[in-house]
């Protein structure tokens, strides 16, 4: 499950509307996540840190492929967590771009699953 505490985002910003958008985005970092093995997502405005379950991912040479393919984008740090390079200047974006990544995190982590 992820860990809603330790995501930063702002909500002082925000209006009411936004706020309650914010609200399902992070309802679905923490449903969708966990079928990822995502323990921990940190957002900011350069990007954010997702963190595993226990330091594995369901399908580790899937997620190597993705890293590779990002172009520099996504990199694993020396803790076992994945750092992901953007400019999100807006809470809203950086909703927006941590629900992208999860939702592909769980595809790869789901392809593992079924070729199992």
């Amino acid at each position: 499950m992820a860990s809603l505490e330790s995501t930063s985002w702002s909500y002082r910003s925000l209006s009411p509307t936004s706020f309650i958008e914010g609200e399902s985005s992070l309802c679905f970092v923490a449903l969708v996540g966990s079928d990822a093995g995502i323990a921990q997502v940190d957002a900011g405005p350069k990007g954010c840190v997702i963190g595993f379950h226990k330091n594995q991912f369901a399908n580790p040479e899937g997620l190597i492929a993705f890293v590779q393919a990002s172009r520099g984008h996504v990199k694993v740090q020396p803790d076992q967590k994945l750092g992901f390079r953007s400019e999100w200047d807006l809470p809203a974006e950086r909703l927006a771009g941590v629900r992208a990544l999860i939702t592909k995190l769980v595809e790869i982590a789901t392809k593992a699953k079924k070729a199992a």
